[in-house]
């Protein structure tokens, strides 16, 4: 394989070998992120299509970032959040802003002994804002000011959205083979 850089500068004279090279590379971990954010495949497919095209039209500013990985993954999220804005009417909850659930660290274990596609499978499992939101906060690491101006939500949403998420997901851990041993 060709250094990164090397293969984004050929990108950005635009030859061909190096694009399918590039999209190769990037495939199996955006693809992850896809389907992270979307339960139907054709859903994934069609956001890291998007998230390809957005990278391949911005390839010029590949050469000024770190990292390129992070960099695509970003992309990736944004269109990712881009799609399901469209896809889905303004979210409305009612909100507790004292409501917060965390993990126990028997639940943090036995998350940590979960394949991926099983923690995919719990997290395909939770309805599409609690993902959304989910997603954005414990995996990708935004902050809840950063959720609420992406959706175009109050930051207490967010907050909301992430606790409700989060005992969902506990729900659903009780529910797995995984933690039978835990929960008896």
């Amino acid at each position: 394989m060709t250094d990164i850089s090397d293969l984004i500068e050929q990108c950005i004279k635009g030859d061909a070998k190096s694009q399918k090279e590039l999209y190769d590379l990037l495939k199996g971990r955006l693809m992850g992120v896809c389907l992270r954010y979307n339960t139907n495949k054709e859903e994934a497919n069609d956001v890291f299509q998007e998230a390809m095209i957005r990278i391949f039209n911005s390839i010029h500013r590949a050469g000024e970032v770190d990292n390129v990985m992070a960099w695509a993954n970003r992309i990736t999220c944004n269109v990712a959040i881009d799609f399901y804005k469209k896809k889905r009417a303004r979210m409305m909850v009612s909100m507790d802003e004292s409501e917060t659930a965390e993990f126990t660290s028997d639940e943090v274990d036995v998350i940590g002994q979960m394949s991926a596609e099983e923690i995919l499978k719990i997290l395909h499992e939770l309805p599409p804002n609690y993902r959304l939101v989910f997603n954005l906060y414990v995996i990708e690491g935004y902050s809840h000011k950063e959720i609420a101006d992406q959706l175009e939500i109050a930051e207490s949403t967010s907050r909301v959205l992430l606790t409700r998420a989060k005992r969902r997901m506990i729900e659903l851990l009780k529910k797995t083979e995984v933690v039978k041993h835990v929960y008896g």
